[in-house]
């Protein structure tokens, strides 16, 4: 008699607790004590500024250990100070502060002004953003205020209108100041700022759009840290945010967002 063995595989996989695995000093001024957008670009860290002297229409870029290595000025006299910076794969998207709403624009590598996105045409009125960041297809942004409308949005920048809308406070109640975002795959990142709820950051599906983990900032739980740009670098996890126990000032934390597979095999 012949015997037929079959093999069937289980597989799960674990989310391991994440993991800081490095602090990086960025140089000192005015520019990076107030720094605020964060992006990852041909193995660059760029970061803009919410410094209203130093802060306008300036994209630094750094190295892996705080070194700054490139930049960007923006050819774009009236331009503000900024609150978040993304990359589409070709250009950069910078979030202008104005004095009553937050305005996105297109930059190229050489600072010149492609295209803009107001706040009233993507929503009617002045709306202020926390964060951008480009999923492969159109940009998301945090908004912040109005409070009602606090959530996630997605842009089609062609169209310049909204295409979905992640409402977290189902998941994330009291919530109310999003900040940085950025993209890892099928998973959307955001970070709250303690100002209105607590210090948090939390990993969302963009296919069920419901959270799938949530983690605190490196300061001790309950006291803020003022966490600002979020980056993915395919490989890192990276935050912008005060250093652990100061009031102002700005570092880059480093964390291992580590997946392990566990594989059961089963002999039948």
């Amino acid at each position: 008699m012949k015997k037929f063995f079959l093999l069937f595989f289980l597989v799960t996989s674990i989310i391991l607790p994440q993991t800081l695995i490095n602090t990086v000093n960025l140089p000192s001024g005015t520019f990076w004590s107030s720094g605020y957008g964060l992006v990852y670009e041909n193995s660059k860290y760029w970061i803009s500024s919410s410094s209203s002297t130093l802060g306008r229409g300036i994209i630094y870029a750094v190295n892996d250990v705080g070194v700054l290595v490139d930049t960007i000025t923006m050819n774009y006299p009236s331009i503000r100070e900024s609150q978040g910076l993304a990359f589409d794969g070709n250009y950069f998207w910078y979030v202008e502060r104005k004095t009553a709403r937050c305005d996105l624009f297109k930059v190229d590598f050489n600072g010149n002004v492609l295209d803009s996105i107001t706040s009233a045409q993507l929503f009617g009125g002045s709306w202020y953003f926390g964060g951008a960041a480009w999923d492969g297809s159109g940009l998301w942004i945090s908004v912040y205020y109005p409070d009602a409308n606090a959530a996630l949005y997605k842009i089609n920048t062609i169209t310049k209108q909204v295409v979905d809308t992640i409402s977290f406070l189902n998941f994330a109640p009291g919530q109310l100041q999003p900040q940085g975002i950025t993209v890892k795959g099928d998973t959307l990142f955001f970070v709250n700022d303690g100002f209105q709820g607590i210090d948090k950051i939390y990993a969302v599906s963009l296919t069920t759009e419901d959270s799938l983990f949530t983690f605190n900032p490196p300061e001790q739980p309950g006291l803020r840290q003022n966490p600002r740009g979020l980056a993915w670098d395919g490989n890192n996890f990276w935050l912008l945010a005060e250093p652990v126990g100061a009031s102002s000032g700005r570092q880059l934390f480093k964390y291992n967002l580590g997946v392990i597979g566990v594989y059961i095999i089963k002999l039948y």
